[in-house]
């Protein structure tokens, strides 16, 4: 809780706690690091990250955690290898998700769409893969699709990142009125966004 509070400096102090108890505890470990790391207390962080990918054995949800504050951390190889193992054990929608998230972060375009395709294939309105999907497909050139991806993003949970990124998706396809109107109401939504 402290954690998704932006309360990091009093959350690692509980990881630090939490791994003394339980020094097996793979997800305490992995939430340590990431807390760390969201305090840019970088070197700090790298130990408990260790730890958690060592002792995280069959735990998918102490993977995928340690996939998190990789990511935290920009080490996007790591994150990917977390994110494989957490698959490995338990197939979801929202790790693939995640894991296409940081194949397309690392150029590989073709192991993302694998990714996105399967979380789809179990969830064809999973909102994140719908999102970053669409994040693809507008890098690559393919903004009609790209924006029907946005739209269905954007139905399952209206956000300002999806209408913002239809905005891009409508300008790319040259239809710049509705690319204003679309950025227009991403502003009136939330006016600190850009």
């Amino acid at each position: 809780v402290q954690l998704r509070q932006d309360c990091v400096s009093d959350a690692a102090d509980s990881f630090q706690l939490a791994v003394l108890f339980d020094p097996g505890c793979a997800d305490a470990f992995a939430e340590l690091a990431l807390a760390l790391a969201r305090d840019e207390k970088i070197e700090m962080a790298h130990a408990p990250l260790d730890s958690a990918m060592a002792v995280a054995g069959d735990e998918a949800n102490g993977w995928c955690t340690c996939a998190r504050a990789c990511k935290a951390l920009g080490d996007m190889n790591r994150a990917g290898i977390c994110f494989e193992n957490g698959l490995r054990l338990t197939r979801s929608a929202d790790i693939l998700s995640q894991l296409g998230y940081v194949r397309f972060l690392q150029g590989e375009y073709a192991a993302a769409v694998q990714a996105y395709e399967g979380a789809l294939e179990m969830d064809k309105s999973h909102v994140p893969a719908l999102h970053n999907y669409g994040l693809l497909k507008l890098e690559t050139g393919c903004s009609q699709s790209a924006l029907e991806l946005f739209e269905h993003a954007y139905s399952g949970r209206a956000s300002v990142e999806s209408m913002a990124c239809i905005g891009h998706a409508l300008r790319d396809l040259g239809r710049l009125d509705e690319a204003i109107a679309s950025y227009r109401r991403a502003l009136a939504s939330d006016p600190s966004f850009g």
